[in-house]
């Protein structure tokens, strides 16, 4: 008994295949626009440029896979932080869909808009597990990320649950990163994440990487780690450009050289991995090499200890020390035969040297302390005893402000309550002490008189970190040429606060107050920059009438005058800074939310319309898919 199809005629077969045929191709149509969707949404969430630091080289490949919707959840992101540093971060979310990616855009939006409250590895990373798990979802990511200070050469990695990264120098020496890690992002609340710290000092390359990029069919995530390790090495030596040692690996080929088969749903988990870190230059690097998706981000570094820019900045920072100290002298007070000056502008300008360029440039300082007490005397003990003690003043403020995580840009009241208490008030007391101390063992000095004079020498000292380091940190992150969109508010303000200033200073009416309005007044439109200005000119004034002994000044002895003068200054110092500090922080909060409410905007608009994102392709530098990509900074 056979069975025998229906039979059809030509007519009834042409329109069946017709219907067949209409229907695959409005399947492959859909899958299409599924495909085109999910590349969008994940290359939209991408940053659109890489930063830049002296001396270092940022490169970037990112490759997706087109397989289907596998595009998978890989990441990276690299931006300047607030304070000035450098954040990287890298990582790979569970899943290979258009829900993963979208987790990947919810990962790094968290970590940009807390980046703005902390920029602590460790902090951060135990933040964002918090909002992931607040917010519902049943993925979860693994995530590195690295703080960069390129003024003090100091790379901070904090790990959750990533591969660890590889690192190799100039002189030989690779392997792989031995810090201790955490676990994934998402799985778990009030998780902490401990963080390692490396000191960047010879040339090199610093990589991370995604599994994929090691792992393939025919060889273990080991094994390829090692490959990547030895591949670092040898760019490192030979000196290798970082976008050509982010192109040395070809995006659809597993580790052996051979096409990648394997196929999972979710990143790979890494504990510790025990290895000896040499001391090295940093950079970013983070290649991918999952057949469906690879991101490679690989950044090389110069040396940063070359000869010639390193004696240009001690000799820069030796020459604006004996500048400050030569207009500091310009005018003093007498307390009890020992005279002082009311603002010590050179502890500002050492102060602001060491957290611009780093602790290196602690020589410049000595030399520039010499020159100042040459000018002055002649080279004895007790002098060297004073060049001691006015050295190891700022470094220690210095030294104390990085140990509180102080931010350059005093964007924070946290920032400036530890300039003042830190970099000034403790600071200071060193050269304070040492000073005083050798006037007194010298016998230049009656005891009875100790604290008068060290009184005086201490606040002359911590109102030239008050006012001189504030204004110097400013202006060096300012952006040059300055906008003149409120130029007409900048100049009426500008005349208003000359004439106060020099009505105030100079009348017998005790009306040093009504400075204060225009110190809120600057603060509330320009922030640190207006207001520092304010109060630096305005000290100025009030030392000249002070010294002149006029205005609000007359009639006063010397003890009298000198605690008039530097209640007012300290007053009008303080005043100036933590509101400035307070202000600029609120403004700042509410840029980094603004932010990432557009940000979350522009991924609502990718998952309802399936448009690509604005600026163009979805390459985040525009050059072809498999392009390296390379910004590069420095001599």
């Amino acid at each position: 008994m056979s069975r025998k199809g229906p039979a059809y005629d030509g007519d009834e077969l042409l329109a069946r295949l017709s219907s067949l045929t209409s229907r695959a191709r409005e399947h492959a149509e859909l899958q299409r626009s599924q495909v085109e969707l999910a590349i969008a949404l994940q290359r939209g969430m991408l940053p659109a440029q890489m930063p830049t630091a002296p001396g270092y080289h940022l490169a970037v490949r990112y490759v997706p896979a087109y397989h289907g919707l596998n595009v998978g959840g890989d990441w990276y992101d690299a931006f300047h932080l607030p304070d000035g540093r450098i954040g990287l971060s890298i990582g790979d979310v569970q899943g290979h869909n258009i829900e993963a990616a979208a987790f990947m855009g919810q990962v790094r939006v968290g970590l940009r808009a807390l980046a703005s409250v902390t920029s602590e590895p460790g902090e951060l990373l135990a933040l964002t597990n918090d909002l992931l798990l607040s917010l519902g979802s049943d993925l979860f990511a693994t995530c590195t990320f690295l703080r960069l200070d390129p003024s003090t050469s100091v790379l901070e990695s904090a790990r959750a649950g990533h591969i660890p990264c590889v690192w190799a120098t100039a002189d030989g020496k690779s392997g792989v990163g031995s810090d201790e890690g955490g676990p994934p992002l998402g799985v778990q609340a009030g998780m902490t994440y401990p963080v390692t710290r490396y000191r960047l000092t010879t040339g090199g390359v610093f990589v991370l990487l995604t599994d994929g990029v090691v792992e393939g069919p025919s060889m273990e995530i080991d094994q390829g780690l090692d490959q990547v390790v030895r591949l670092a090495g040898i760019a490192a030596v030979a000196g290798m450009d970082a976008s050509s040692l982010a192109a040395r690996r070809d995006p659809g080929r597993g580790p052996s050289g051979t096409r990648g088969r394997r196929r999972r749903t979710g990143p790979r988990l890494r504990g510790s991995r025990p290895s000896a870190v040499g001391r090295h230059a940093a950079a970013f690097a983070s290649p991918e090499r999952r057949p469906r998706c690879l991101m490679a981000c690989v950044a090389g570094t110069e040396n940063q200890r070359r000869t010639g820019v390193y004696a240009l900045q001690t000799l820069a920072v030796a020459g604006s020390y004996y500048a400050a100290g030569r207009l500091g002298l310009l005018r003093n007070l007498t307390v009890e035969g020992a005279v002082f000056t009311p603002i010590w502008p050179p502890t500002g300008v050492a102060v602001a040297a060491l957290l611009i360029l780093g602790l290196r440039v602690w020589p410049g300082i000595a030399l520039g302390c010499l020159l100042v007490v040459m000018h002055l005397t002649s080279l004895r003990p007790e002098v060297l005893a004073n060049l001691v003690g006015n050295t190891a003043a700022p470094i220690c403020a210095y030294l104390m402000l990085r140990a509180v995580g102080f931010r350059t840009d005093l964007s924070r009241l946290r920032d400036g309550l530890a300039l003042v208490f830190l970099g000034a008030l403790t600071g200071m007391l060193i050269s304070a002490t040492v000073g005083v101390g050798m006037l007194v063992i010298t016998d230049r000095l009656h005891d009875h008189d100790f604290w008068a004079v060290w009184l005086a020498w201490w606040v002359g000292d911590a109102m030239g970190v008050l006012i001189v380091t504030p204004l110097l940190l400013v202006l060096h992150a300012a952006r040059w040429p300055p906008r003149l969109t409120r130029w007409q508010e900048t100049t009426g303000l500008t005349l208003i606060i000359c004439a106060t200033v020099v009505l105030v200073t100079h009348s017998s009416l005790s009306v040093l107050f009504l400075i204060y309005p225009l110190l809120i007044w600057t603060a509330l439109r320009f922030q640190l920059a207006g207001s520092m200005l304010c109060a630096l000119f305005t000290s100025i004034m009030a030392t000249v009438a002070a010294t002149e002994g006029s205005g609000p000044f007359h009639g006063l002895d010397h003890i009298e005058v000198m605690i008039k003068l530097q209640a007012f200054n300290g007053a009008m110092a303080l005043t100036a800074l933590l509101l400035s500090a307070v202000i600029t922080e609120q403004h700042n909060t509410r840029r980094s939310v603004e932010q990432a409410c557009q940000e979350l905007v522009e991924v609502l608009e990718h998952l309802t319309a399936g448009n690509a994102p604005r600026g163009g392709p979805i390459r985040p530098n525009g050059d072809a898919e498999d392009g390296p990509r390379q910004h590069k900074t420095g001599p």
